[in-house]
């Protein structure tokens, strides 16, 4: 499935996103944002074994999005398990130079109403934000999701506490 929008297309991730994966992800401010199993630094094996776990997934659950000729972010949707079946965990990254451009809320609006709720059969969607970065949070509000609460010190990541904020969206 491919969906196309005035700024970028979303579609399936391809091998030979690898190389430019590996040189947007390669950003402790991307990193920063992130959960331990996204490397820092994050090579090209990284981007090679995340592409191919993708790739191999039915349906697929994540997407490139692409600006320009040029994967330069995902989104992805990950099912919960047991009785979380009917709930997913969103989740997105953006190469800097795209930032602030509207790119990611836009996206994720497509993502939800053209792929979610066509390819998965899920009630519930939820995004977790670390509590230094307000702008993902922002992106949140605009797509209609809710803060559904803040585990106090919830997160640990290089050295630091920060607060988890936690956004759902019923659907």
């Amino acid at each position: 499935m491919v969906i196309q929008s005035d700024k970028f297309t979303l579609r399936p991730l391809r091998i030979e996103d690898a190389e430019r994966m590996a040189e947007f992800c390669n950003n402790k401010k991307l990193w920063i944002n992130m959960r331990n199993r996204f490397a820092h630094p994050y090579t090209l094996e990284h981007a090679n074994i995340f592409i191919e776990d993708c790739l191999n997934r039915d349906p697929l659950n994540v997407l490139a999005i692409e600006i320009d000729g040029a994967c330069s972010g995902t989104i992805g949707i990950f099912p919960g398990e047991d009785v979380y079946i009917k709930s997913g965990e969103l989740g997105y990254c953006l190469a800097e130079e795209h930032w602030g451009k509207g790119i990611i809320t836009e996206a994720v609006k497509l993502f939800m109403d053209l792929y979610i709720a066509k390819q998965f059969n899920l009630v519930r969607i939820y995004a977790t934000v670390f509590g230094w970065n307000p702008s993902s949070m922002r992106v949140l509000e605009k797509c209609g999701f809710e803060k559904e609460g803040i585990g106090k010190n919830g997160i640990y990541k290089d050295g630091k506490f920060t607060d988890e904020h936690r956004f759902a969206k019923v659907i």
